[in-house]
């Protein structure tokens, strides 16, 4: 059961009535297994790991294709297909009698189809987009850089492969093996690395358009040839798709900023014609500016309103509930009347203002939640986190204005829209209204108590309850103290 006063004012609490909360479960836990939320941070770490894994396929499976079989006591190439058979038969007895298939190709392509898994990769990375605030050009960035280097890397393995011979007698030798002729040195002696670089580095050139002057590297047969001609074709392709993309997503993500510039010019244009004063040229650019840096703030409730009403509906709820959870008169109400919670909440607004603009003028017209930036009113100062109007719903209000010294972004509650929503609801409006009274009272009593301290100080005589007069003064005259506290009074609506 929750605490039937919590949260409530300690004048409010004989009036709630206790009631009785049913924890209910969301989550079905019978059975020897549990279901596994797709949102939690176990999958999300799960999703990392499969990436890894994936990654780990991309790299791996080619390269073990590629290399060929190794005498695991010399460490020496086996070019011998006999040995090679005869170890893989070894390995694999119960599938002799269909030793007349080329199993070294099934294992190659076996090996391969774990290749397939990587198309798995696209679902992981909009997982992780959703999880990161990560921006839709850099993720297409981050895209390119990784099919890039992937393509360098198969297209490396591939070209080691291209160079072994279909049949040691009648075929040309591949480049490994001229490589070893050139260099003068045993095919047998090169290592797996060695190989590997000198692939990949014919591999970055092809893809780079710049290709390779080496010797050794230059196709000689019909089957590099082949896969060069291959990889020419891959290039020119990731060449024209990165081009395509990287203007699409240069015009994209300057869009807003390429914008503002042009109506910055046609200002600049206009202020030039009418040859203006130099001064206003700089602060209507500084405003310019400032309203530019807030566009994103202002435009997040016209994207909310453009989503379905159920799903604008809740992200609503999950944006603006901690800000009505701050309002004393709502907050024992949560859980009471969701629905008009929910009604509150799509009629919060969000504002955005520049400097030296005005947050409200002509008096509190409603509650602010300052989420960003810094707002004056009467000499005090309220940052990010203040509330601001939390009494509005007293019946007068008092003329002041609240101006923002920096870019200001705050959640705003309108006073008419908040006086028919608690209408709907006649405790909720009682609850108000009494907290609204004790609150200006409370606020009176201070001032009160400043005030007349103020004027017992300047050795006045106290007349209660309101009044202090001084020795030399007539009984129609008043102290400027005592007509500040009236002024006060007469304020929070006391008169």
């Amino acid at each position: 059961m929750k605490n039937p006063t919590h949260g409530l004012p300690s004048c409010l609490v004989e009036e709630k009535d206790v009631e009785t909360y049913r924890v209910i479960e969301d989550k079905d836990t019978s059975g020897w297994y549990n279901l596994i939320d797709p949102q939690s941070p176990f999958m999300r770490k799960w999703d990392n790991t499969t990436m890894i894994l994936l990654l780990f396929t991309a790299c791996v499976a080619p390269f073990e294709v590629a290399i060929p079989f190794r005498d695991t006591k010399t460490g020496m190439l086996v070019n011998e297909k006999g040995a090679i058979i005869a170890a893989y038969l070894k390995s694999w007895f119960f599938i002799d009698f269909v030793s007349i298939f080329p199993f070294e190709f099934i294992g190659w392509l076996a090996r391969l189809l774990k290749l397939l898994r990587v198309l798995r990769a696209s679902r992981k990375l909009q997982r992780f987009r959703v999880n990161s605030r990560i921006s839709y050009p850099k993720i297409q960035l981050y895209t390119f850089m990784t099919i890039l280097v992937f393509l360098i890397h198969w297209l490396a393995c591939g070209f080691r492969l291209a160079s072994d011979k279909n049949d040691p007698i009648i075929d040309r030798p591949g480049w490994v093996d001229r490589f070893a002729t050139y260099n003068h040195v045993n095919v047998t002696t090169l290592t797996i690395s060695e190989v590997y670089m000198l692939a990949l580095y014919w591999s970055c050139s092809t893809v780079t358009l710049i290709g390779t002057s080496y010797p050794p590297l230059q196709a000689d047969n019909i089957r590099e040839w082949v896969f060069v001609l291959f990889a020419n074709l891959c290039s020119y392709a990731i060449i024209i798709y990165f081009i395509s993309n990287l203007t699409d997503l240069n015009v994209h993500a300057n869009k807003d900023q390429r914008e503002h510039e042009l109506k910055i010019d046609k200002y600049l244009g206009m202020f030039y014609n009418f040859n203006l004063n130099p001064a206003i040229k700089y602060k209507v650019h500084e405003y310019l500016t400032d309203q530019n840096n807030l566009k994103a703030e202002s435009e997040y409730q016209g994207l909310i309103k453009a989503l379905p009403q159920q799903w604008s509906g809740i992200i609503n709820l999950e944006i603006f509930l901690p800000f009505l959870a701050r309002i004393p008169y709502l907050e024992p109400f949560l859980d009471k009347e969701p629905g008009l919670i929910i009604d509150l909440c799509k009629n919060i607004e969000m504002v955005a203002i520049p400097p030296n603009s005005f947050l409200f003028s002509g008096g509190l017209n409603g509650i602010y939640l300052i989420e960003k930036g810094i707002v004056a009113i009467d000499g005090t100062v309220y940052v990010r986190g203040d509330i601001i109007g939390k009494s509005c719903l007293r019946f007068k209000i008092k003329k002041n204005e609240g101006r923002a010294l920096t870019n200001v972004v705050a959640q705003y509650i309108p006073k008419d829209t908040l006086e028919t929503m608690l209408g709907k609801h006649k405790k909720m409006r009682y609850y108000s209204r009494r907290w609204t009274a004790w609150e200006i009272l409370r606020k009176y009593l201070i001032a009160y108590k400043r005030l007349y301290l103020l004027a017992a100080k300047r050795g006045s005589l106290m007349s209660p309850p309101m009044i202090s007069k001084r020795g030399n003064m007539d009984d129609v005259d008043f102290d400027d103290i005592d007509l500040a506290v009236m002024e006060h009074m007469e304020e929070y609506g006391f008169f």
